[in-house]
């Protein structure tokens, strides 16, 4: 698959927030998706093939665990960014499923992250 066809999926991210992720993203070769809800994500991920989720913590708040559960259902290896307003300078512990914590404050690192976790997940022998 080449690199103009991965697909990164965003869920949950306010307009403003969707706007902030779109600019970060934009220089890299990845198609970004949007889902407004998380319901909506996961049928994203069941229906089409999507390489890295990104959920807004502030969209979700509490109810974290229930939307990377279903996310890791649909494929157990799909690595997940939890984008956090609280993480910035504060080491949090990342929530249970999620693979990378990403401060909204420090979105310069989010291409880093993405590229980073695809990387990890190439070198995987199948399932």
């Amino acid at each position: 698959m080449s690199r103009d066809r991965i697909r990164i999926l965003c869920i949950a991210c306010s307009a403003s927030g969707l706007s902030t992720l779109e600019q970060t993203l934009k220089r890299l070769p990845y198609s970004v998706l949007t889902a407004a809800t998380p319901d909506q994500g996961v049928a994203m991920c069941v229906a089409q093939f999507v390489a890295a989720v990104i959920v807004d913590a502030e969209s979700v708040r509490g109810k974290e665990w229930p939307v990377v559960k279903s996310l890791k259902l649909v494929r157990p290896s799909l690595p997940i960014i939890l984008l956090d307003e609280r993480s910035g300078g504060r080491n949090l512990e990342r929530p249970e499923g999620v693979d990378e914590l990403v401060s909204v404050a420090s979105l310069e690192k989010l291409p880093e992250a993405i590229n980073q976790l695809l990387r990890s997940i190439a070198r995987l022998p199948p399932p």
